[in-house]
């Protein structure tokens, strides 16, 4: 998981809408396995059968934040297609974005044809990948902390000593913890929080988000 958290704010965290890109991905799920069911090496039902369920179990663990689980899937869709049609590189790239590998991410969409446009999950590789690529790295026993250089780096201990806390909170009043490490993107400004989201600034200012827990990250 990943955290993007704009310094400096003391608003609550409201969560929006975003820019559709739930429609956006419902649509492109759909062409999707539409396309694959076209390159399966077989035009047998129970196979088309398959490769639309594979291609819906990819999404379902996306939206689901599962992202091993996507990962799985995938992988089962891959060997079921028996190709590497453009088709694939969609959802390759999809979960290559919510693993936090963004130079892939980006590779793997620019195959696909698709175009690099807001709200695309292209320019949410691009912008991503450009915001952070020159950040530090920190981490403790359950986070992954990355953050810009600067002033604000004699923060970060004590940004992952309040993280650990309250994932210790949590694991003793619900029994439950994320498994591995949550990784956290600090951004920052109200721009750069838009850019690296399904947020626009407006709604951003509007809302008085400073942070958001989405793409299997906080």
């Amino acid at each position: 998981m990943t955290a993007r958290l704009s310094p400096g704010a003391h608003s609550p965290l409201p969560l929006g809408e975003g820019k559709g890109e739930g429609a956006v991905s419902r649509a492109l799920a759909t062409a999707l396995t539409v396309a694959l069911l076209l390159l399966a090496p077989s035009a047998h039902a129970q196979l088309r059968q398959e490769t639309r369920a594979q291609v819906h179990a990819v999404e379902e663990s996306l939206d689901a934040w599962d992202v091993k689980g996507a990962r799985s899937a995938l992988a089962a869709l891959k060997a079921s297609v028996g190709t590497e049609p453009e088709a694939l590189r969609h959802l390759e790239g999809r979960v290559a974005f919510e693993e936090g590998s963004y130079d892939e991410a980006v590779r793997l969409l620019e195959a696909t044809g698709l175009a690099d446009k807001p709200g695309s999950f292209l320019r949410l590789a691009k912008d991503t990948r450009a915001i952070t690529r020159d950040y530090a790295r920190a981490e403790s026993e359950h986070f992954v902390f990355l953050y810009p250089k600067g002033k604000d780096e004699v923060l970060v201990p004590y940004a992952l000593e309040a993280l650990e806390s309250i994932r210790a909170a949590l694991l003793e009043d619900l029994g439950y913890a994320p498994e591995g490490k949550v990784r956290v993107e600090v951004v920052a400004n109200a721009k750069e929080l838009a850019r690296v989201s399904t947020l626009t600034l407006e709604q951003i200012r509007t809302t008085g988000t400073i942070a958001i827990c989405k793409f299997n990250k906080l």
